[in-house]
């Protein structure tokens, strides 16, 4: 075999294990030895790559690379905190466990580089379309043999058969919920809206809207709707017309659709009290603590944790020194990406990391309106819960690069989906 042939194979190796890599990353009931396979990807990726091109060329965007460089700051900081050594751990071993992120991320954009940017936009793109069309159809297995049979599938298969996990299945105040393959539904939260800003197809968009119904996570819910009522004022705004009969129409059948499910399901009458109730579950109660317990704990933290943080993954270490939660539990994050990012990375990473999404908000609505609609929604989702998983970090990322480049993730969108009209 010649060298041309050669790295033509594996160039196409290469797209095949970016498109699994991006297709795994929300699905976190796939782990080896207790690490998710996402991150073992993202390793054989940058090995592949770096096999191939002898070198990675590292990314020079100041702003990327403190992103990554931060926590390595307030890891090495906590190692001279009160903090148990377990927490001293985490500190450091979630800073480096996010270094093969940030070289998965050089050698994709020195794949955009050396091909056309649009072949790899759309391997990413179909691969989190994938990944979308998968949970919907695994929650509805999921709901349908529990409620059936009593079969909680995750944990027949990725528990008790596989061993892959030790917990697999989504119960929240002592219900069981589907959450897909992604463990907990909050995962599903921005893959969700992506799915919703990625297909133009109204069945995909009004399944997601009824299985985001069923999970059992607000936070999931809030910001499909709240991507949904984004997306139709600006639809009207651009139209400058009332809302069209058919639109109408989409509308309430979104919203039988959603009510048919939650009657049926018997998850109707709890997750309306959840949301609208005068009576708030703990969790609630604790997510919206999380805000006025930041000034508490101000109080009991040094000024190079207020500054760098305590650490990526550390932020619970504050709520268990003040209230005992979770004292047995291990490490954990403050649920709250607004609070656990101030906690975690301190006030320096904060402003980086916020900074960070309001350019792509800002600077990508010069380009396609649906960059802002898509980071104001994440905000959003934001506000209630944690959910700047790898998985996401990995799509803004992309997308800021592109925006400073002047490339529209967003064309490549458009056009998947006008093939895929075409061949319908």
């Amino acid at each position: 075999m010649n060298r041309v042939e050669q790295d033509t194979r594996i160039d196409k190796a290469m797209q095949r294990m970016l498109f699994f890599m991006v297709f795994v990353s929300p699905l976190l009931v796939l782990q080896i030895v207790r690490k998710e396979v996402f991150l073992w990807l993202q390793v054989t990726f940058v090995t592949m790559f770096f096999y191939k091109e002898k070198k990675i060329e590292l990314i020079k965007e100041p702003l990327i690379v403190m992103l990554f460089a931060e926590p390595f700051i307030a890891g090495v900081f906590a190692q001279f905190s009160s903090m148990t050594e377990t927490y001293k751990r985490t500190a450091i071993n979630l800073a480096i466990m996010a270094l093969p992120l940030y070289f998965a991320i050089c050698c994709i954009i020195k794949l955009m580089k050396d091909k056309s940017y649009k072949t790899i936009i759309k391997i990413i793109v179909n691969a989190i379309k994938m990944v979308v069309l998968v949970e919907l159809v695994w929650i509805f297995i999921q709901l349908l043999l529990y409620r059936l049979f009593g079969v909680d599938i995750n944990q027949l298969i990725f528990v008790d058969l596989l061993h892959l996990v030790e917990n697999a299945s989504f119960i929240r105040s002592w219900i069981w919920y589907p959450s897909g393959l992604s463990w907990h539904s909050a995962v599903l939260a921005p893959l969700f809206v992506m799915g919703i800003l990625f297909f133009d197809n109204p069945v995909i968009r009004i399944l997601i809207v009824i299985e985001s119904c069923v999970c059992g996570n607000r936070t999931t819910l809030l910001g499909v709707m709240c991507c949904l009522l984004l997306l139709l004022l600006k639809t009207m705004h651009m139209r400058k017309i009332k809302i069209e009969k058919e639109k109408v129409r989409l509308i309430i059948a979104i919203l039988i659709a959603a009510a048919t499910i939650l009657i049926v399901t018997g998850i109707g009458p709890k997750f309306l009290i959840k949301i609208f109730g005068n009576g708030k579950d703990a969790s609630t109660l604790a997510h919206f603590g999380y805000y006025s317990d930041y000034f508490t704990i101000i109080k009991e933290s040094s000024l190079y944790q207020i500054i760098f943080g305590y650490g990526v993954g550390c932020s619970g270490y504050t709520i268990t020194s003040l209230y005992g939660r979770y004292a047995d539990g291990g490490t954990w994050a403050i649920e709250s990406d607004f609070i656990n990012i101030l906690v975690s990375r301190g006030i320096i990473g904060f402003i980086i990391y916020y900074w960070f999404l309001i350019r792509i908000m800002i600077k990508g609505f010069k380009i396609d309106y649906r960059y802002a609609i898509f980071i104001i929604t994440v905000l959003f989702q934001g506000f209630g819960y944690n959910i700047q998983f790898d998985y996401l970090l990995l799509i803004e990322i992309l997308m800021y690069i592109l925006i400073e480049n002047r490339v529209n993730f967003f064309d490549v969108v458009d056009e998947l989906n006008a093939e895929n009209s075409k061949i319908g």
